[in-house]
């Protein structure tokens, strides 16, 4: 399943079973619901048009919309001459304070949050009601498809094993990737294990500081020092890394991408679009602290194990 795929369903639900998402989007009739329209203000993932407002979803399967996607999408309905409500559907973005702060931008527009969380709950409530079979025997067909696509893309947030972040080794070219670009890639089979994490925290190995040391005059030590929010996490296609990078508003996006390609030669890679990295430890939490012996592999643990490994305690 894409990202395509779940706002396709998602639209199908609002027009056909509008009681559930009513409440869920602040609105009381539905009147039209469009997909990917395209208008004078730009083409938006999901239209509702109510009597006097337009709702516009814009969705991501990431965590966050990074702020350049939402003033673009503002400045896109600043053209509207209705009043227009902005709904931001992911996983993160009602915590990210940046955003917060655009919501004065525009007098007419009002910005909402929801998540994919909330969605799931409206789609198992279909699924379940004898009243919505009644009228439409599809409705409770799609939304346990729309659910099963969240299941399999780890969109829920109620799995016990949800792991906060997503911990690999790293080195060489990769290091670079990671301060300048704030980008972290890999091979696809790991997608399952990193779609999990709310953060990535990467493992120095003992070539990264030399490989860093020769470009920046940043200083980092073996083990684990920096993390960084994950924005989005999805295989893209070789040919559609720029175009990728170019959605969320990255800079420098041709070179970034070849730089991408000539570390993979595989159809599709796995890319982590990153937040700025923070300094989490000035001393490295070390392998051996963390339990490691060898290569990392693809882990994902909580908050809690990194500082307690941190502090000598943690086991895997």
């Amino acid at each position: 399943p894409s990202e395509t795929d779940l706002t396709a369903f998602l639209g199908w639900l609002i027009a056909n079973a509008p009681s559930e998402f009513s409440k869920l989007l602040g609105i009381n009739k539905i009147q039209q619901v469009k997909l990917e329209q395209k208008d004078d203000s730009g083409r938006h993932d999901i239209t509702v048009e109510c009597a006097n407002e337009s709702i516009v979803i814009e969705a991501k399967v990431g965590f966050e919309q990074n702020q350049k996607q939402i003033k673009r999408y503002l400045d896109h309905l600043r053209r509207q001459k209705k009043r227009v409500s902005l709904i931001l559907l992911d996983r993160g973005s009602q915590n990210n304070q940046s955003i917060n702060e655009a919501r004065g931008i525009l007098k007419n527009t009002r910005i909402k949050y929801l998540t994919w969380e909330a969605v799931a709950q409206a789609a198992e409530s279909i699924a379940k009601s004898k009243m919505i079979l009644r009228t439409s025997r599809d409705a409770p067909i799609m939304a346990e498809h729309l659910l099963r696509c969240l299941e399999e893309m780890n969109m829920r947030n109620h799995s016990t094993d949800h792991g906060e972040i997503y911990l690999r080794d790293l080195s060489g070219r990769s290091v670079e990737l990671f301060f300048k670009h704030h980008i972290y890639k890999c091979q696809p089979m790991f997608l399952n294990s990193a779609r999990r994490a709310t953060y990535f925290a990467p493992i120095f190995t003992s070539k990264a500081p030399k490989d860093i040391e020769e470009k920046s005059l940043i200083s980092i030590g073996l083990g684990v020092s920096f993390i960084a929010r994950i924005q989005d996490c999805r295989l893209v296609e070789r040919k559609q890394i720029e175009d990728h990078l170019k959605s969320y508003g990255r800079d420098n996006v041709s070179n970034v991408a070849q730089e991408i390609r000539s570390q993979s030669k595989l159809k599709q890679v796995l890319i982590l679009l990153l937040g700025k990295p923070q300094q989490l430890f000035m001393t490295p939490v070390t392998k051996k602290q963390l339990g490691i012996h060898g290569m990392t592999g693809s882990i994902t643990k909580s908050l809690d194990w990194l500082l307690e490994a941190a502090h000598g305690s943690s086991k895997l």
